[in-house]
């Protein structure tokens, strides 16, 4: 997630993409763990990223937005 999000304060896990193909899914909940967030934490954090190689570009989604971002 670091990879495709690029958050200003942590560059050492920024440097190269996953060395194998993975699909991270987000999903947000309350502090006490059972409870959904309707919300994401931060706009930035998207809820899905599919990556599946270097051949071919990793597709970053925002559900509630309706946002989708090839990388």
């Amino acid at each position: 997630m670091i990879y495709f999000v690029k958050p200003a304060l942590n560059k050492k896990k920024t440097m190269s993409p996953p060395k194998r193909p993975v699909t991270v899914l987000n999903r947000w909940w309350k502090t006490d763990f059972e409870t959904p967030w309707v919300h994401r934490q931060h706009r930035d954090w998207p809820d899905l990223i599919d990556y599946l190689g270097p051949d071919l570009k990793a597709k970053v989604v925002w559900f509630k937005g309706a946002k989708r971002v090839e990388l």
